[in-house]
C-alpha cells in the first residue's frame, strides 16, 4: 500500500509542476482510514518522498474540522464542546450588562455556529459523544433566555425554534440532498 501512496504524490506533484505549482514536501501529511480492528496495521506506515520521510498521521485537521483515523469524531466532538463552553462562559460573564437580542446574536453567532459547522459528519457519532454537544446547546438555550438550567429544556427549545443537536445533524444531511436532487431535476 505504501507505494500506492508515493504513486499518487508523484502523480500530484508532476500535475502541479505542469501547472505551475509546486507541492511543499516538507509540509506534506498522509493519513489512513482504517476500522478500529486494522487501526494498529496503519499506525505506523512510513513513505518516502523525495528525500524525506513521512509517517501517517493518527488525526488531522482540515477546514476546522479534526478527523481521527477511525472516523470516531471524539477529538472534533471534544473539540466544539470544549469551545462552545469557552464562549459560553464569555457570554455569561457580560450577561447582566447586554440585552436579550444582543445575547441571541452573540450565542448564535459564537456557539451554535459551532455546533452546526461540519455537523453532517457528526450525524449517527456515539450517543455519549451526541450528549456533549447536546449539553453544550442546552446551556447556549439557557442563557438566551435567561432560563435556570434545572428547568425542562423543550419548552425552551420549542421558544427559540432550535432542533436538539441530532436533529440539526440529519436536516443539514436532508437539506443537502433536497439540493443535490432538485440540482439533477433542473439539469434533466
Amino acid at each position: 500500500m505504501p507505494s500506492s501512496i508515493v504513486d499518487c504524490i508523484t502523480d500530484i506533484s508532476t500535475w502541479m509542476n505542469s501547472n505551475m505549482l509546486k507541492l511543499n514536501k516538507d509540509k506534506t501529511e498522509f493519513f489512513v482510514f482504517s476500522s478500529k480492528q486494522h487501526v494498529k496495521k496503519t499506525e505506523n506506515l512510513r513513505i518516502t518522498v523525495g528525500s524525506r520521510y513521512i509517517n501517517s498521521f493518527i488525526s488531522v485537521r482540515n477546514l476546522g474540522l479534526t478527523l481521527d483515523n477511525t472516523l470516531g469524531m471524539e477529538k472534533q466532538v471534544n473539540f466544539i464542546y470544549k469551545s462552545c463552553y469557552y464562549q459560553i462562559r464569555n457570554i455569561g460573564l457580560i450577561g447582566k450588562y447586554i440585552n436579550d437580542e444582543t445575547c441571541s446574536t452573540l450565542v448564535q453567532t459564537l456557539i451554535i455556529s459551532r455546533l452546526d459547522y461540519g455537523n453532517a459528519l457528526l450525524y449517527n457519532i456515539p450517543l455519549s459523544l451526541t450528549n456533549l454537544l447536546q449539553q453544550a446547546q442546552n446551556c447556549a438555550a439557557c442563557l438566551v433566555t435567561r432560563t435556570r438550567k434545572r428547568e425542562h429544556i423543550t419548552p425552551v427549545f420549542f421558544h427559540l425554534h432550535w432542533l436538539p443537536v441530532h436533529f440539526r445533524s440529519l436536516y443539514k444531511i436532508l437539506c443537502h440532498t433536497f439540493n443535490v436532487l432538485s440540482e439533477q431535476h433542473h439539469c434533466i
